[in-house]
């Protein structure tokens, strides 16, 4: 007896019930991978804006002047509805500064500037799907040049569309910045 050579490989029914069961699998597992990228891009913000406050406390240190860190939703430009950095210029509120100068080919008066450092200023394209906010509500903090301490309050960095989701950057008054992961535990966020 003869047996027909069979070739090895799927047959066409298999294929479509392998291709099926992944498309239930995927449907499935696509919402919580959202939850997690949500999650990620809030704990990478909170920990940018955080870098950014100790960059300007060691440059305050390293230059021997008062440097400081503002929130800005001042802008000329789309491409830059708000930014944080810090500054060397004797600004009183945090949207003094135009967000505007930050993007590589805008125009603006550089008032926002720190000479003699690499620092940068952190843009909406760098911190995809979050807003923030600061108390004081000058959205802006003075870092000390000689380490003495800080001006105290929270930025509250949330989701784009739920405002109880994200963290919480505290400065206290004695410089210590921290990340608060339950948004709750700060007074000043929405």
């Amino acid at each position: 007896m003869k047996h027909a050579d069979r070739q090895p490989g799927f047959t066409l029914l298999e294929l479509l019930i392998t291709i099926v069961l992944l498309g239930i699998l995927a449907s499935i597992a696509v919402p919580s991978f959202k939850s997690v990228i949500k999650q990620r891009q809030l704990a990478q913000a909170a920990e940018t804006l955080r870098t950014q406050l100790l960059l300007g406390k060691s440059e305050a240190i390293r230059l021997n002047k008062d440097l400081r860190f503002f929130l800005s939703a001042h802008s000329t430009s789309a491409d830059a509805p708000w930014c944080a950095g810090v500054t060397s210029a004797s600004i009183t509120d945090g949207d003094d500064c135009d967000c505007a100068f930050f993007l590589g080919n805008a125009v603006s008066s550089g008032q926002c500037t720190l000479d003699g450092s690499t620092a940068r200023a952190v843009l909406p394209p760098d911190l995809k799907g979050v807003k923030v906010y600061a108390s004081p509500s000058d959205n802006l903090f003075v870092l000390n040049a000689r380490n003495r301490g800080a001006e105290a309050g929270n930025i509250c960095v949330v989701e784009d569309d739920d405002a109880s989701q994200g963290r919480c950057i505290t400065i206290s008054s004695f410089g210590k910045i921290a990340i608060v992961d339950n948004i709750g535990s700060c007074s000043s966020c929405p």
